[in-house]
């Protein structure tokens, strides 16, 4: 879509404020492949020298090559003003201890590292809630209190046993949980055919349209609809070749567990699904009713549990 100088100057502006996607909208002007405008679409055809005359095909690259849109002034300006926007608010590169470990107790949303600079120059780094609407009320949080306050209470809870029981349990839960070679294999295939099949559509949104763009685009399409076919058949094969879970009751599970952690300090999913014969999806199920039941704590990340046994539920009795 090719637009005048004076209303691309107008977009561009309104596009920094954030309000030129929903004006086109509005306005029923939808991309090439018939989606709503976003930030990103606008953005790479505010960036494509080519409004600036620049003709660029493989590593040819040639200016004046095809009819300019806006002068130079104006492309600058514009790469300015997306820049500092592109910058501002943006999260901080200093190392966070707790990304993606530390959730708001307020929403449940994961919580991510930033920083802001006061009027001094003193720089502060936080923890706030990636709540998208900040709707959430939950203050930010100083990141060195929080990561020396769960550090501490680590180091007094985990035992080296503990520790290197739970780095084992990671290790062959991440074994386990690994994809299929040929899913894998789509999945790479599927990737690589829509960056091929984006880069047809920036040329042809460029301007750059022909009967050969289009038969392509029609062709990377069509083989992008296969794979995501085998892929989806792929997943339904290998989930038919999951084993089923074993019917149980809380009794006993409740044994299984109470023998287990006789020999054992923790619990990962994993030794549950081999312990009492459980799916994955079943396993997660019974584990979080169990926390819920104040029978066992998580002491890990929600993402990679750990549990141990809570309130004084799964010790064996003597003479048992």
């Amino acid at each position: 879509m090719l637009l005048e100088q004076t209303e691309k100057h107008q977009i561009t502006w309104r596009w920094v404020k954030g309000h030129a996607g929903d004006d086109l909208n509005e306005r029923g002007i939808k991309t090439v492949r018939g989606n709503n405008f976003t930030k990103n679409s606008l953005q790479n055809i505010l960036r494509n020298e080519k409004y600036k005359g620049v003709y660029t095909f493989g590593d040819l690259r040639k200016e004046d090559g095809i009819p300019r849109l806006v002068s130079d002034e104006l492309f600058e300006e514009v790469q300015l003003v997306i820049g500092r926007n592109n910058h501002r608010n943006r999260p901080a590169k200093e190392e966070y201890l707790l990304t993606g470990k530390l959730y708001c107790g307020h929403c449940g949303r994961i919580m991510m590292g930033t920083s802001g600079t006061s009027h001094t120059g003193s720089i502060y780094r936080y923890y706030i809630c990636k709540d998208p609407d900040r709707k959430c009320d939950k203050k930010n949080v100083p990141k060195d209190f929080i990561e020396k306050l769960v550090v501490d209470i680590c180091r007094k809870s985990l035992s080296t046993e503990i520790i290197e029981a739970v780095v084992a349990a990671v290790i062959e839960n991440n074994k386990r949980d690994m994809e299929s070679p040929e899913i894998i294999r789509l999945k790479s295939e599927i990737k690589d055919i829509e960056k091929r099949i984006d880069k047809l559509i920036t040329e042809i949104e460029d301007g750059l349209s022909s009967k050969r763009l289009t038969d392509r685009l029609a062709q990377r399409e069509a083989e992008l609809e296969v794979l995501k076919k085998s892929l989806k058949k792929e997943k339904i094969q290998r989930s038919k070749n999951k084993p089923h879970s074993m019917p149980m009751t809380e009794k006993d599970i409740d044994k299984k567990l109470t023998e287990h952690f006789s020999q054992n300090p923790i619990l990962t999913r994993r030794d549950f699904e081999s312990l009492c014969m459980q799916v994955k999806s079943t396993a997660c199920r019974i584990l979080r009713k169990l926390v819920e039941a104040g029978k066992l704590k998580n002491i890990s990340t929600p993402r990679n549990p750990v549990y141990v046994p809570d309130n004084g539920h799964y010790t064996s009795v003597a003479g048992e």
